[in-house]
């Protein structure tokens, strides 16, 4: 099922600094595009893409020690192709640290206590990279660990804010946050109303950190609805079983 929602996010153009929820960004989020993985995901945030592949729980094999909680192992790549500099097939630093911070935000999410001595494993690839990968990264594997069946408290979703001009723009493209301030990536769970990551590069104003959260706040709820709407052919699915 592919979901489109064009809600209030984004600008007509580079730093145009538009009030922040006022111009809409076309999102498309689409689950079960990876036949082979358990659950999977991909999504279009402006030009950025995205697809995220779920697989396990399965036996930890790396430990013979039993362990009460499921590990969560995450990998965040970009395509060789996804950048305007080639990058390379292995993973770099830049890669394994969005791995981390992916791993770090989706983890809460997830009922782990119910997976003892299990493994679950997310593969996420961008396919192409216009700003905000990790934002879109977050919110796509959120999708696919929810089709896998994996047992969860809540989506996360993703938002990324900038700061550039003394203002706040929502949405970055490549550009954008390259010639941004800072940037400010929240993972955000929407029904338990907890924030599950934040990860922020460049300098913010410290008087400005609490608004850059908030307006992060507002774009995950608006991004849970296409996340819920993705999967709402699974619930009826089972309802009518």
């Amino acid at each position: 099922l592919s979901v489109s929602l064009s809600p209030w996010l984004s600008r007509p153009g580079p730093h145009s600094r538009l009030p922040l929820f006022q111009t809409p960004c076309r999102a498309v989020l689409q689950n079960g595009v990876v036949t082979q993985a358990r659950g999977s995901a991909y999504i279009e945030m402006g030009q950025t893409k995205v697809t995220a592949a779920c697989y396990g729980p399965r036996d930890h094999l790396r430990t013979r020690e039993y362990s009460a909680q499921g590990k969560l192992d995450c990998v965040f790549k970009f395509a060789p192709f996804a950048c305007r500099t080639r990058r390379a097939h292995q993973q770099d630093a830049e890669e394994k640290e969005l791995s981390a911070v992916l791993e770090q935000a989706l983890a809460p999410s997830l009922m782990l206590h119910k997976y003892p001595k299990s493994v679950i494993s997310v593969f996420v690839t961008v396919v192409e990279d216009d700003g905000s990968a990790l934002a879109a990264a977050i919110t796509c594997a959120s999708v696919g660990l929810a089709e896998a069946g994996i047992e969860m408290f809540d989506f996360v979703s993703g938002a990324t804010v900038g700061w550039a001009e003394q203002r706040f723009f929502y949405d970055a493209t490549a550009h954008e946050e390259e010639t941004a301030d800072a940037l400010l990536t929240i993972a955000f769970m929407p029904s338990l109303g907890e924030i599950s990551s934040i990860f922020q590069t460049g300098q913010l104003p410290a008087e400005r950190q609490a608004e850059a959260v908030d307006q992060a706040v507002g774009g995950c709820n608006q991004t849970r609805n296409i996340q819920v709407l993705s999967l709402q052919h699974l619930v009826d699915a089972d309802a009518s079983a």
